[in-house]
């Protein structure tokens, strides 16, 4: 979603897709079904976005992991708020 964002708005920045957000919720991580999977390569990430990328096809971090950001708590919400612009 994100690369396909920013092949119509170059300058747009991902919230709450970092490394550190994936692995502070591991207790509500999910898994995609193998059918739903997005493989591709994504040519608009920043480095960060795509090493995580790369970790998460790669299994890496765990099988078919997905974080719905729906599961993120309010308290990493509210702290990564306060910081957005900073």
């Amino acid at each position: 979603m994100l690369d396909r964002l920013r092949g119509s708005l170059r300058h747009a920045r991902s919230f709450l897709m970092d490394r550190a957000t994936v692995l502070a919720h591991r207790s509500v991580w999910g898994h995609e079904r193998d059918n739903e999977r997005h493989l591709a390569p994504l040519a608009r990430l920043t480095p960060d976005e795509a090493a995580l990328y790369d970790d998460l096809v790669a299994n890496r971090l765990g099988d078919r992991l997905r974080l719905e950001q729906e599961r993120i708590s309010f308290g990493w919400l509210q702290r990564a708020l306060a910081h957005f612009d900073q």
